[in-house]
C-alpha cells in the first residue's frame, strides 16, 4: 500500500475533490483532547499525549521493550510519524510484519499471518476515530486491524492524530464513511494500478465497525460490531 499524504491523493484522484478536507483534518481543541483522554483512562487505557510526530515515535520506542515481537497494521499515520521505516531498520524488536511479507506465496503468507499475528507481544496501529466517550472506532476491509485490536494476546498500541478525535459515535461513523473510506479506496486504486476504476467499484471498506472500550491486555474486550 502506498502511503500518500492527503494532498498527494487529492492531486492524483479527482473523485476526492468534493470532500470537505478541512472539516475532517482539523485538530480537536485542547478541551476535547482532555475529555477524550479522561474517558480513555476511565476505560482503563494508558494514554500519553505528545506534541507531534517525532515525540509520538519516541514514545513508542520507549514503551516497547527490547526483545519484544512487534506486528504493525498498514497505516498512513504510522508511516508519517516514522514508525514504519524505523521498524524496518531497527534490531531491538522482532519485526513480525517483515517476516510475514517475506513469504511470497499468498496462501502461506495468509497462514503465517494467522499464526504469527496472534502471538505478537505488541500490535501497533491507528484507528479511524476516537470519541470523547472513549470509544475506539476501527473499520477494516481485511480484518488485519480489527482482529488484533479486539483480541490480541499482547498489548495494543494505538496512535492517532488530534484530527481523529470526534464528539460522538455518530460523528465517528460519519468521519469513517466521508473521509476514511474514499481516501483509503484511493490509496488502493493507486497502489494496485486501478486508476481507471471508480471509487464505487473499488471501495476498500468492509461492513465491520468495531468499537472497543477496554484494552485486551487488561480485560476481555467488549467490542460492538456492526
Amino acid at each position: 500500500m502506498s502511503f500518500l499524504r492527503v494532498n498527494e491523493l487529492l492531486e492524483r484522484d479527482i473523485s476526492l475533490r468534493g470532500i470537505n478536507i478541512e472539516k475532517y483534518q482539523k485538530p480537536a481543541s485542547d478541551d476535547a483532547i482532555f475529555r477524550t483522554v479522561d474517558a480513555l483512562k476511565k476505560n482503563s487505557h494508558t494514554v500519553e499525549v505528545v506534541n507531534g510526530r517525532y515525540d509520538a515515535l519516541a514514545a513508542i520506542k520507549k514503551f516497547i521493550p527490547e526483545g519484544a515481537s512487534v506486528l504493525n497494521a498498514a497505516s498512513t499515520t504510522l508511516a508519517e510519524i516514522g514508525f514504519v521505516s524505523h521498524l524496518k531498520m531497527q534490531s531491538k524488536w522482532r519485526n513480525l510484519h517483515a517476516e510475514i511479507l517475506a513469504v511470497t506465496d499468498q496462501a502461506k503468507q495468509a497462514e503465517l499471518r494467522r499464526k504469527v499475528g496472534g502471538t505478537a507481544d505488541y500490535f501497533v496501529s491507528s484507528v479511524n476515530a476516537i470519541t470523547e466517550d472513549g470509544e475506539i472506532v476501527v473499520v477494516d476491509w481485511s480484518g488485519t486491524r480489527t482482529g488484533p485490536i479486539v483480541s490480541s494476546p499482547g498489548k495494543v498500541v494505538i496512535v492517532v492524530g488530534a484530527n481523529k478525535l470526534v464528539p460522538t459515535y455518530r460523528d465517528a461513523k460519519r468521519r469513517t464513511k466521508k473521509m476514511s473510506l474514499p481516501f483509503e479506496s484511493a490509496r488502493s486504486r493507486i497502489a494496485y494500478g486501478m486508476m481507471g476504476v471508480t471509487g464505487s467499484q473499488n471501495n476498500n471498506f468492509g461492513a465491520l465497525l468495531a468499537v472497543c472500550t477496554c484494552p485486551p491486555s487488561i480485560a476481555p474486550p467488549s467490542p460492538h460490531i456492526e
